[in-house]
């Protein structure tokens, strides 16, 4: 009888243990909402616009009433939002203060929202009622400008947070539900290195009849000075060089030729444009085996190193390929586009032939 008492005693108190459990445990709503993918970091020249997409999905049953919190650093300025090409104004809600009091109000669930100082909130509001699961992305596109001013190399990260304005119902009955913020950065860069060669679609046969021209091109970002810079490129061992040049000339700039060119700068300016132009020109020699229908790739790497503000600038490289061959063709088409029934289209095919074999 006792352990009957007991028994029945033990079944009562796991009965209020989860009445309680059931009474005071936190709502868990089943609407996720969520940015996927991650919006890719960005990196452009100060004074430059960007645009990019914030895609907020949808796990669980629907949310209702969705937006962004979109917190905006200092060094970079919203120029404006849109989804499927409908413009949404943004709602300014201000400048975050100094810690500990770095919070503003979100106003259109009236709670507080914690950033770092300096920054700016927005509230993106797009005419959407709500977001179903497999349903397409609500691609809230926005627009921003590196302000002119900004520090190059230093990231600028822009916070996007998905949220519900009514939750899990149209109107709201359980509350707001928030989502994890995603951020990127923004890096203003200081300087961008590429390389490009003349030959169609990267591949030549080998001999003086068929040159080679490479060009490199180092972009530097406006009114910023890189001093000591110095280009390598070292070149294929079965490359015979017939000339070489650098924009600007000497003496702001030199070329010297051999095994690798280099290109010695004391300092540059950055402007609008490509502030330094290497050009040199080539063929490559009989390296082929004229007995088989063998290719050979040529490979050369380039490499950009400088100063600037006193520091190393993190080493730049770009490398190029030219495949070296008996026998090149390029089959081409015009016009190549806007195509409709009945139009007349005019194939072509380049052919070049070694100069050895």
């Amino acid at each position: 009888m006792k352990t009957t008492n007991v028994i029945r005693l033990q079944i009562m108190h796991m009965k209020f243990y989860l009445l309680a459990i059931l009474l005071f445990a936190p709502i868990a709503f089943s609407q996720v909402p969520s940015v996927s993918p991650p919006v890719a970091d960005q990196s452009e020249f100060p004074g430059t616009q960007i645009c990019v997409d914030i895609p907020l999905i949808n796990s669980g049953s629907p949310g209702y009433g969705p937006y962004l919190q979109l917190i905006v650093p200092a060094g970079l300025t919203l120029d404006s939002a849109n989804l499927f090409g409908s413009a949404i104004t943004p709602i300014n809600e201000g400048v975050f203060p100094a810690a500990p009091g770095n919070q503003l109000f979100d106003s259109i669930i009236n709670q507080p929202v914690i950033g770092p100082e300096g920054d700016t909130l927005f509230l993106l509001k797009p005419p959407i009622g709500s977001v179903v699961t497999g349903g397409p992305p609500l691609a809230i596109n926005i627009c921003y400008t590196i302000d002119a001013a900004s520090p190059v190399n230093v990231p600028l990260t822009i916070s996007a947070r998905p949220v519900y304005q009514f939750g899990d119902t149209p109107t709201g009955d359980n509350g707001p539900i928030l989502g994890t913020a995603d951020t990127f950065d923004t890096t203003p860069i200081l300087v961008r290195f590429r390389k490009l060669n003349s030959a169609p679609e990267s591949e030549r046969p080998p001999g003086p009849s068929w040159p080679v021209t490479y060009t490199l091109e180092a972009d530097i970002a406006s009114n910023n000075t890189i001093n000591n810079i110095i280009i390598n490129d070292s070149l294929p061992s079965n490359f015979v060089l017939t000339s070489a040049s650098v924009v600007p000339a000497s003496p702001t700039c030199t070329v010297t030729t051999g095994a690798t060119l280099v290109v010695n700068c004391p300092a540059i300016t950055g402007t609008n444009s490509n502030d330094v132009v290497v050009t040199y020109t080539g063929y490559y020699s009989d390296v082929l085996d004229e007995s088989s229908c063998s290719t050979s790739n040529a490979v050369n790497t380039a490499t950009f190193d400088g100063t600037f503000a006193g520091n190393p600038v993190a080493q730049l490289s770009v490398i190029d390929t030219v495949q070296i061959e008996h026998v090149s063709l390029q089959k081409g088409a015009f016009p190549n586009e806007n195509i409709i029934p009945g139009d007349v289209v005019t194939f072509t095919l380049n052919l070049q032939v070694s100069d050895y074999g």
